[in-house]
């Protein structure tokens, strides 16, 4: 065996043995969240790891610079690469849903490749023929306003893109589960028994009653995989539903929560919350197995918080920018739910989960529900706005919020500014870490940094490793892999992707896979950088 080789065997093993079991870390909290038996094992199986919505992964990730090395998949437009189960021989596919296709991936060291790609019948997204030079002439733009111009005019980007299908869930039996046009939850997987070569077939779909959906804008938007094995999803208007993962109707429930825009996805614990926050409240929903229901006396509840702000830039929506993160696990002294509020200095807020505590005085001026709201500054108390459209990355009592406020929007809509959004004089700085103190029942800032830009992404922490991976911009207009130690905030990994606008992240996940490797959703494909 030569020196390469032993040293690939060597770190095979140790991401084995760190990976085998599910870590925890700080006081009793599980990384990651407990298992949600109806979703693919392990993760990444949702949009933000699994259940919990926290974002850290128990695979132990890369820990410096070193060795790694950037692939570039071409697909169509941008989608979130989920895991699904391991076939008998242990090798494991990668679904992805874009706009345009559903595609089942091979990702490895060795080979990235489309196994098979089956056509959505939405007609949105782009044709995969004709990428590269989609790429290469938005990579020669001289202006935002050029690039703009292309990718309005000449790819029509503005038609071809949708909250279709970004919000996806791989599940147990080897499915990939996402919303399709207004009123559809879709269910793809293998076609036969091959195996990971099987092609992709639609294997059945569920649609919402017309009389249930109030506003013709009304979209099928967030969903997530109960952990009694149903899909609970949520609208763009504030409907919530159920139905069994095998898409039966007989098997949906509804409830609306009327008058409330919802912009962010879900989050579900194995006791039957489901966690919605709208432009109005944040909202715990009981599924009792039988019905939706917002009686306190199921465990339900609603509270305020500051939903005020102006909006903008790559927001996408009013109130908070962030899905619902659930703080510690079953046996830990306190159990919270956590969002970035929509003030226009946003504040760190935690809600209690479960029954508040009886001797819980509350905060001055807020609701008894809420346990801790904490100004979120990255280092600078002076900037006029910090907001996120990214959900917190929360491991143990450790909490992490990325800016996403631009330094200039250039454009007029979010999605326009989100392929600028990495380009100098445009991207956002800022970081922060926190961290949630159960013994005095408050927050309290762990270390910041106002020189690190994450764009747009979504970002990942491997517990294992104690690194947060990001997809960063330098002030070069460079795009980089990030990682940030989880303790002391310093730079651990600052690996240059290049200036090409198909290493821009677009709003998705920088995921950590069971391999080791960091995957993430780009603009035009799907991008593994890993030894």
């Amino acid at each position: 065996m030569n020196n390469r080789a032993a040293a690939l065997a060597a770190l095979t093993g140790l991401l084995a043995a760190s990976a085998c079991a599910t870590p925890r870390n700080g006081i009793g909290a599980f990384a990651g969240g407990i298992d949600n038996p109806a979703m693919a094992p392990g993760g990444p199986s949702g949009i933000h790891d699994g259940a919990y919505a926290q974002q850290s992964s128990r695979w132990a990730g890369p820990v410096h610079g070193e060795g790694l090395s950037a692939q570039f998949l071409a697909t169509d437009t941008f989608g979130v690469p989920l895991v699904g189960p391991p076939y008998d021989d242990g090798r494991r596919p990668v679904w992805l849903s874009t706009h345009g296709f559903v595609y089942k991936l091979e990702l490895s060291a060795t080979q990235m490749r489309v196994i098979d790609a089956l056509a959505k019948p939405t007609g949105l997204g782009l044709q995969r023929e004709g990428l590269d030079a989609h790429i290469a002439a938005l990579d020669a733009a001289e202006t935002p306003l050029a690039m703009l111009r292309y990718m309005s005019e000449t790819m029509r980007l503005g038609e071809r893109i949708s909250s279709d299908g970004v919000y996806a869930v791989t599940t147990a039996d080897g499915r990939i589960l996402f919303s399709e046009g207004r009123n559809r939850l879709v269910a793809y997987g293998d076609a036969g028994p091959e195996g990971m070569e099987a092609r992709v077939a639609r294997l059945g779909h569920f649609e919402i009653p017309a009389d249930q959906l109030t506003n013709p804008a009304e979209r099928l938007y967030g969903l997530m995989a109960t952990f009694d094995g149903h899909i609970a999803f949520v609208t763009t208007h504030g409907l919530l539903g159920v139905v069994a993962t095998s898409l039966d109707p007989a098997t949906a429930r509804f409830l609306r929560l009327s008058g409330e825009g919802v912009s962010n996805s879900i989050a579900v614990d194995e006791t039957g919350g489901i966690y919605v926050v709208t432009d109005r409240a944040m909202h715990r929903v009981q599924w009792t197995g039988e019905a939706l229901s917002l009686d306190p006396a199921s465990g339900a509840w609603t509270a305020s918080y500051d939903t005020g702000g102006a909006q903008g830039d790559i927001r996408l929506g009013a109130g908070s920018g962030s899905t619902p993160t659930l703080m510690g696990g079953p046996d830990d002294p306190d159990r919270l739910v956590v969002i970035t509020d929509g003030a226009q200095r946003m504040n760190l807020v935690a809600f209690w989960r479960d029954e508040i505590p009886a001797d819980w005085p509350g905060l001055p001026g807020q609701e008894r529900r809420l346990a801790g709201v904490f100004p979120v500054t990255f280092g600078d108390p002076d900037q006029a706005s910090i907001q996120s459209e990214q959900s917190v990355l929360v491991s143990g009592y450790g909490a992490f919020v990325v800016n996403n406020t631009l330094a200039s929007a250039p454009a007029p809509t979010p999605t326009a500014n989100v392929f600028l959004s990495g380009l100098p004089g445009v991207a956002p700085h800022g970081a922060e870490r926190f961290a949630w103190d159960p013994d005095q029942n408050r927050w309290h800032g762990v270390w910041a940094r106002n020189d690190v830009s994450f764009p747009n992404t979504i970002p990942f922490m491997s517990a294992p490793s104690g690194v947060i991976y990001g997809v960063g911009a330098r002030t070069t207009g460079e795009w980089t892999l990030l990682g940030l130690d989880w303790e002391t905030g310093a730079t651990r990994i600052d690996v240059s992707l290049g200036r090409s606008i198909r290493w821009n992240s677009t709003y998705m996940p920088t995921t950590v896979f069971p391999d080791g490797a960091i995957v993430y959703g780009a603009a035009f494909g799907v991008v593994r950088i890993g030894p």
